[in-house]
């Protein structure tokens, strides 16, 4: 009997030497590293020991015999190789010699597996040294499938764990270094999913699988998107395991954690809808992991019955359990964690960018408590002092924004700056800003609304951003900072807050930056945001835009471009066309400066900058046409059309770009100026630059982008006489139009049926084209569409033809009808677009004479889906085209029984007018011209018989008997506006007033007459006496007396029914 030796004696005793040799196939990684002569740190890591213990103990045993089988020798050559330098020898040489290492590599590779030896020192040399890497990157198709095949062998069948991981790790570098692998992505990554589930079994393989997997998502994604949904269900369920991990689990498990963190932030890049159950679950989770290492780590994201989110109270040493508390960390721990905090912020941006309202109720996440309670003094404050903001960006609290004091990890700091820009860049934060700011200085967090608290998180990050900004020193983190304030100027509804905030951040903060090239760029993009949009309008223009302003923007840059001082054209070109688009009475000073600039821009004969200026003269086109189009002045002292060097310019770019080949930017932006002009500024360009621009825009084949631009610039140029007269011209659009209308892209879709719209509309012998049927169908398939913006174009189209054919004919007769319920039937969508497009076809058809008396627009279907748009549509405008529409029919028999309803809701309508709810503020432009159709719609309805000829129908109907004292109040209140009555004004205003709406005041004075004699005459009237003789003065009056009669005198007259009078 052999007796082993004690376990406290290391040595091994030749009685012990059958249990050695029972030991030896299972010591792989411990008693066999000495075998191998070459060998890197990782094999005392693996021990997980330091360097004295583990020097100790390697002493204390004798050295195992070395492996001398040819195998291994061939591997010592093999490693050997790796480390000398070819390389010198010529370039020839070299690259032969890596192809040689790459095939002896996987043939030593193949032979240890099938050995059953172990993989892990060739493979850590392969990766740990100069031309190993570089034999990797360059791997031929036929030696890198080789590899794949061997790893994903090893990786599925292999016995040893230590080889898969060694050998997934080998893939993870293969995938990001070699981009061949993008031909082997499907074979790789059902075996590398199956790996990335076994987090809890094999925790060192699962990290490296998940390594594996992100960077096939980073690289690869467009192959990957087929299968985003298992990608997705694969990362949270690994995020779910991580996260159960216990505060003594967390240290050595802090890469597993941020590998799966990381590929959790690559599937959420995919475009998808997550329900919002999954996101709070998946938020809550990541926020912890923002947190580890910090005494903040024991917090609870909790849900009131509400919905409201909370943050739990400050944790306390003591917690227990699950929850991870850190409390004993030094401040210099806290950025061991900083790759976790990183890739956690990125996928909350992603959440936010996936769902816009994902932030809602989350905005105290964001900043401190202390940022919203408005029992603070500084709440009410719109000048911060220096310790309010200090109390608001060092908080006690776990904030995103804390991130930015607490780490001193710069790419922490630079992704909790890029969160905020994300949660201002894609939660609708413009619709939120309601109340904007609580004025109640007892009101508690708890009894704020959301908009309240909304408005002290933008009014709060005015100042917190700065601060942040003037306080941090890396580049990396401020340039990030800029992009968050220059995203706040962007969604800010300044015409809500008091005047200040912008002239603080813009004056005080973004302006310094403009001294340091390294932000410059960010910083004139800050200028841009604001000058995109108009809610900031006589503060920005009066401080920024002024010639005699001290911190005049468009100086500053224009004088930085004339110097040649940086290359950020692009930049400046950009700013200048916003400012041009709202703000171009500010540029009329700068004139001789600005294209001075444009032409040293273009010098340089760089695309990108020649873009920038194609760009700005094309908004300068579009706004100068605007006001011609209103009737007004140009706000530039040149126009700009008037300049012989400008024309050369744009004729320049016409001969030299549209003949290059393939379609470029420059072509497409080209093209888009060319739409944006005028018929008068086509007229100034030479005749033969015209036809190269029109030859280039009708032979432009294939689809996407440049395609819906020619066909915008073709729909803009049908409308012009010069090209809508050529019938050569028009039988190319024809054939143009007809030949995209099979074309599925959205973009293109848009721009055909509105260029087909167009065409119809200008061309008044529309039915004598060739064609003519087919872009009848064209229209019809356009009318039909899902797609809101086709299909308004489409019906849009349908009404022009309608109009204009015979409806008689053959084309028509047969589907008429049918064809007419699918106008009819659009009335009842949701989009207003698609609804007073319909309103507008159903009345250019109603004008044509051909229609048949006993169709669908004759029938009480019709009208009644008619007064249902007047009724219950909130949208002003199409409410408008319904009454407009309704107005075309030619006699009170063809209203039928409807007549009644329909004066009815005209009056209900004009009366309620104060009370709608305008969905949009642009709605508003309308509300003088909706009134103004209202009164002339049931003047032109009343007045359609005489009143001998009406009464019968008229007293059968009840319309005057029911609403004769409503009607006059409704034409007094819209007379007392229409002539200012109210206002003061005087005689020789009156008489200006009474010129201006002649038309209407006439109209007017006819149905007062006829309501007048039919209240005399009948026997059946039942009206007041003072609506009778209110009546009686508007009919005798001349129109120029209307402003100094008594009945127009009075506030608003509200008569009250009273016994009939004989």
């Amino acid at each position: 009997m052999i007796r082993r030796p004690p376990r406290s004696t290391h040595c091994i005793s030749s009685a012990a030497s059958d249990v050695y040799k029972r030991q030896k196939p299972h010591c792989n990684n411990c008693v066999f590293v000495a075998s191998f002569k070459y060998y890197g740190t990782h094999r005392i890591n693996n021990f997980n020991m330091k360097k004295e213990q583990k020097t100790q103990t390697v002493k204390k045993f004798p050295e195992p015999p070395i492996d001398k089988s040819p195998l291994m020798e061939e591997v010592d050559a093999f490693i050997k190789a790796l480390h000398s330098s070819p390389e010198s020898e010529g370039t020839a040489k070299a690259e032969k010699s890596l192809s040689e290492l790459a095939k002896t590599a996987n043939d030593l590779l193949t032979r240890l597996h099938k050995s059953k030896r172990s993989l892990n020192t060739i493979i850590y040399e392969m990766m740990g040294s100069s031309r190993g890497i570089k034999m990797l990157k360059e791997l031929n198709e036929e030696q890198l499938s080789n590899f794949i095949d061997l790893i994903l062998s090893v990786v599925t069948h292999g016995k040893l764990k230590d080889d898969q991981v060694v050998c997934l790790r080998l893939l993870s570098n293969l995938i990001y270094d070699n981009c061949r692998t993008r031909g082997h992505v499907e074979k790789m990554f059902f075996p590398i999913v199956d790996k990335c589930k076994l987090i809890s079994e094999e925790p060192k393989t699962s990290r490296q699988a998940f390594n594996c997997l992100g960077n096939l998502l980073c690289l690869f994604p467009e192959v990957l998107k087929p299968k985003a949904e298992i990608v997705l269900s694969v990362a949270v369920a690994g995020l779910h395991k991580v996260s159960a991990y216990s505060k003594p689990e967390i240290p050595s498990h802090t890469k597993q954690i941020q590998s799966v963190v990381r590929c959790l932030s690559y599937s959420l890049s995919y475009p998808r809808s997550l329900p919002a159950d999954a996101l709070e679950e998946l938020f809550a989770k990541l926020y912890r992991f923002l947190f580890l290492g910090t005494p903040y780590a024991n917090f609870k994201i909790t849900s009131s019955k509400s919905g409201a989110h909370t943050l739990a109270a400050a944790p306390s040493s003591s917690s227990s359990g699950s929850e991870i508390s850190d409390t004993d960390e030094t401040e210099s721990s806290f950025d061991k964690y900083g790759k976790v905090r990183v890739q956690s912020l990125i996928c909350i941006q992603q959440m936010c960018r996936l769902n816009s309202k994902f932030m809602f109720e989350k905005w105290h996440l964001l900043l401190s408590r202390y940022a919203f309670n408005a029992q603070n003094s500084f709440v009410n404050k719109w000048e911060l002092d220096e310790e309010s903001v200090r109390k608001l960006c060092v908080s006690t609290e776990p904030h995103i924004l804390a991130l930015m004091h607490l780490s001193k990890d710069p790419k922490v700091k630079s992704a909790a700056a890029a969160t905020v820009g994300a949660v201002i860049e894609y939660s609708p934060m413009k619709t939120w800003q309601g109340s904007l700011i609580s004025k109640d200085p007892k009101k508690k967090l708890s009894h704020l609304t959301l908009s309240e608290i909304l408005g002290n998180v933008i009014i709060n990050l005015h100042y917190i951003l700065p601060y942040y900004l003037e306080s941090e020193e890396d580049s990396m983190v401020r340039a990030q900072v800029l992009k968050s304030i220059s995203l706040l100027l962007a969604v800010t509804q300044y015409q809500k807050i008091p005047e200040g905030l912008i002239e603080h951040t813009l004056s005080k903060v973004v302006w310094k930056q403009l001294k340091d090239d390294a932000m410059l760029g960010y910083a004139i993009n800050c200028f841009t945001s604001v000058a995109n949009q108009k809610t900031a309008y006589a503060e920005f223009e009066k401080g920024f835009l002024n010639h005699e302003a001290d911190k005049s923007i468009i100086r500053f840059v224009l004088e930085l471009g004339l110097e040649n001082v940086v290359g950020r054209s692009m930049d400046c070109l950009t700013l200048l066309s916003k400012v041009c688009k709202n703000y171009s009475q500010s540029l009329q000073s700068y004139w001789p400066m600005l294209w001075n600039y444009i032409n040293l821009v273009l010098k340089d004969e760089v695309e990108q900058k020649t873009l920038g200026s194609i760009g700005f003269i094309e908004e300068y086109i579009k706004h100068h046409n605007e006001l011609i189009y209103m009737n007004q002045s140009s706000p530039f002292s040149i126009e700009l059309f008037e300049s012989k060097e400008l024309v050369h310019l744009v004729q320049t770019w016409v001969q030299h770009f549209l003949s290059l080949k393939p379609i470029s930017q420059l072509q497409t932006a080209l093209i888009d100026l060319l739409g944006a002009m005028s018929e008068v500024q086509w007229q100034r360009l030479d005749g033969a630059v015209v036809g190269i621009a029109v030859s280039f825009v009708m032979s432009l084949e294939g689809t996407g982008t440049p395609q819906a631009v020619a066909l915008k610039a073709i729909g803009n140029m049908v409308t012009y006489k010069m090209f809508n007269g050529n019938s050569e011209f028009v039988n190319k659009v024809v054939n143009k139009i007809i030949g995209n209308r099979s074309d599925g892209t959205m973009m293109v879709g848009m721009k055909n049926s509105w260029a087909l719209a167009n065409l119809c509309y200008c061309l008044e012998d529309l039915p004598k084209l060739g064609k003519f049927s087919e872009l009848a169908e064209c229209a019809l398939g356009y009318a039909q569409s899902p797609k809101e913006k086709i299909c308004s174009n489409g019906i849009r189209a349908l009404g022009y033809v309608l109009k204009k054919g015979d409806l008689k004919s053959k084309v028509f007769k047969a589907s008429l009808n049918s064809v007419l319920r699918v106008v009819v039937s659009h009335l009842a969508v949701k989009s207003p677009k698609i609804s007073w497009n319909s309103c507008v076809a159903i009345g250019n058809v109603l004008s044509n004479d051909s229609l048949p008396k006993d169709s669908l627009l004759y029938m009480p279907e019709t009208f009644n889906a008619l007064l249902n748009v007047i009724a219950n549509k909130p949208n002003i405008k199409t409410k408008m085209h319904a009454i407009q529409a309704l107005r075309v029919y030619k006699s009170k028999e063809e209203y039928g029984a409807s007549f009644g309803n329909l004066v009815t809701a005209l009056i209900d309508l004009y009366e309620n007018i104060g009370k709608m709810q305008l969905e949009d503020v642009a709605e508003y432009k309308y509300r003088d011209k909706f009134e103004a159709t209202i009164i002339d719609s049931l003047c032109y309805m009343l007045s359609l018989r005489d009143t001998t000829e009406a009464e019968a129908d008229l007293m059968s109907e009840g319309v005057l008997n029911s609403h004769a004292g409503e009607l006059l109040a409704v034409v007094v209140s819209y007379l007392q506006k229409v002539l200012k009555i109210e206002a003061g004004e005087t005689k020789e205003e009156s008489k200006l007033n009474v010129k201006d709406s002649e038309s209407i005041l006439t109209s007017i004075k006819g149905v007062m007459g006829k309501v007048s004699e039919w209240i005399k005459r009948s026997t059946k009237a039942h009206v007041s006496f003072a609506v009778a003789e209110q009546v009686q003065e508007l009919a005798t009056a001349s129109i120029e007396q209307y402003p100094h009669l008594q009945t127009l005198a009075v506030a608003k007259v509200k008569p009250q029914f009273i016994q009939s009078f004989q």
